[in-house]
Order: C-alpha cells, then sequence, then structure tokens
C-alpha cells in the first residue's frame, strides 16, 4: 500500500519588506529577476515620521520596479510635504501622507504602503515609554507587529516567502530574523552570491534613472525615521545635529517633553564615559539630547564611534 507524500507547495507570492532603504530596493530588483513580477510585492511600514524625501524615493522605485509610469503628482505632493520638525502641522502631514498611501497603493497595486497611525513620540507617550537602543517600542509596534499582521491577514505562510533587504555586511541579523519570522518562511536574497558593497547598489539605481535617498548624502547609514532612531548612538546624533538642526531640535523638545510627562530621569541615549561613570557608582547616566547638544557645543566628549543600529523590520 503506497503512501501518499504531502509536500509542502512552492511558494507563489514573494513579499519584500520595503524599507525605503537601497538594500531593500535591490532586495526587490534581484526578487524579480529571479521570480518574475506577477507575485511580487513591496511592504513598507509607515512611522509617520519619514523624510519627505523618503516618499519620493519610494513611490519612483517601486514604479521603476513595476515598471508602470510613475505617479508623478504624488511624487510632488510628497516633495510638499511640511517637514516633521513643523508641530504646527503635524495632523495635517499625518493626513495628507495615509492620503498619498493610499492613492500610490492604487497607482501602484502591489506596492503596499501601511501606517498604524501613531509616530513614536505618540506611542511613547501613550504607553509612557521611552524608546531606546535596549527597548525599541517603536520598531516593535509601528513595525515588526504591524508587518506580520498585515502578512497574517493577506498571505498564508504555507505559500509565501518574505524577503529583507540587509546584505552579507549584515548576516549576523539574519538570525534574528528566521526567529521572529516562524513560521514564515524568509529570504535575504543580498546575502548571496554575487555579493555587493552598498555603492554598487547606489550605482545600479542611479543607472535606472531614480535618484537615491537624500539622508544617505548627507552621511546616514539608513533611510528611516527621518535620520532619527531610539537605537541610535552619540555619532548618529552628532550627524543629525549638523546635517539637519531643526529636525534635532523636534526630536530635543520631544524627549524633554516625555520626560516631564513622566517625571523621570530618562534619555533615548547613554552615557558610557569615563567621567559619567565615575560620578554614577561605575553605571553609565542617562543622555538627553539637549545634554548632547550642549556637549557638542562646548566640545567636550562624544564616542565617534557610537553609531548605534537601525533594524526596524527584524
Amino acid at each position: 500500500m503506497s503512501r501518499r507524500v504531502r509536500r509542502r507547495p512552492q511558494p507563489t507570492h514573494h513579499v519584500v519588506q520595503y524599507s525605503g532603504g537601497v538594500g531593500s530596493w535591490a532586495t526587490a530588483i534581484r526578487v524579480r529577476e529571479q521570480r518574475g513580477l506577477e507575485n511580487l510585492h513591496l511592504l513598507f511600514a509607515d512611522t509617520l515620521i519619514e523624510d519627505e524625501d523618503l516618499y519620493r524615493f519610494l513611490i519612483e522605485s517601486a514604479a521603476d520596479i513595476f515598471e508602470v509610469p510613475c505617479p508623478e503628482d504624488l511624487v510632488e505632493r510628497s516633495r510638499n510635504l511640511p517637514p516633521v520638525e513643523d508641530e504646527t502641522l503635524e495632523e495635517d502631514r499625518k493626513r495628507e501622507i495615509l492620503a498619498i498611501a493610499a492613492e500610490t497603493s492604487s497607482a501602484i497595486p502591489h506596492l503596499h504602503w501601511i501606517a498604524e497611525g501613531r509616530d513614536p513620540w505618540t506611542l511613547f507617550k501613550d504607553r509612557s515609554f521611552l524608546g531606546n537602543a535596549r527597548v525599541d517600542l517603536c520598531s516593535e509596534t509601528l513595525k515588526r507587529n504591524l508587518l506580520r499582521s498585515w502578512m497574517e491577514k493577506n498571505f498564508s505562510p504555507r505559500d509565501t516567502t518574505a524577503y529583507i533587504g540587509i546584505d552579507w555586511s549584515e548576516e549576523h541579523r539574519f538570525a534574528t530574523a528566521l526567529e521572529r519570522w516562524k513560521p514564515w518562511h524568509v529570504e535575504a536574497p543580498l546575502c548571496d552570491p554575487p555579493l555587493f558593497a552598498k555603492q554598487r547598489f547606489i550605482d545600479d539605481l542611479l543607472a535606472r534613472g531614480v535618484k537615491q535617498p537624500r539622508l544617505y548624502e548627507m552621511g546616514y547609514p539608513h533611510n528611516n525615521c527621518g535620520g532619527f532612531c531610539v537605537k541610535a548612538g552619540m555619532a548618529h546624533f552628532k550627524l543629525l545635529a549638523q546635517t539637519q538642526p531643526e529636525r534635532y531640535a523636534y526630536h530635543e523638545r520631544k524627549e524633554q517633553d516625555l520626560r516631564e510627562h513622566l517625571g523621570k530621569d530618562v534619555a533615548i541615549l547613554r552615557d558610557r564615559s569615563k567621567s559619567a561613570k565615575d560620578a554614577n557608582d561605575g553605571k553609565a547616566k542617562p543622555l538627553t539630547l539637549q545634554g548632547l547638544r550642549l556637549r557638542l557645543i562646548e566640545g567636550g566628549e562624544v564616542d565617534e564611534f557610537d553609531w548605534g543600529g537601525c533594524g526596524c523590520a527584524i
């Protein structure tokens, strides 16, 4: 008597976690080359404090990937969004972003632009907790949980592969992704040959007529949250203060407001310098963005190698 062997169906849907960075773009290009366009999907989770140019890049690059006309009117509207730091227009900005997202998803059907509805600072206040490198509440709620929930509603692990945009230089993060995304099948195509440096992807992007995100031109290692990240270190925030002082001031105000709301000495950053530890029984001290700014003005000690790391979807 023969036995029937139940085989796992071959994946028919291919969903790229599309962050708005060049790594996820290169991942999508590689998946398209290997799997075709028909069942390719791009999934972007918006924290609503993204750089305005990320939205331009998101629309133009997705149109290029799917070989459809770029909706230039939506690109223009994204360019004209109020900046993140204009607190008087925060709600207007969010409404316009969500409207652009809906219209873009209609114009480019396999680009799925989703948002939980809150930005990181609203989330921190709602949860009475300031996110930091150890507890990335914003990444968990506004990215990972949202992405997973959307996947569970729209696809099945039985016939879907999820793709993440890390490359061979970040391969150590792949094990974390595999564990967090169970039972989904996960792949990171840029960890497989041919192996290229990030600049090669940027060159390929430019060759296709799509301008790279402006945050890369400013020196940022990622294109998320407008150059802000609770996982960032001193060197990263120094860059933010130097290249986008108004945006730095906005996050400084938000951090101070939350500190007052909580009534606690909390901060995104930790000061691990010898002087700080000597003054705090050998322990690192909270370092506010205001404190870091004043230190930069005074020419004080800053760890130039403390960049931290953004890994929202992972």
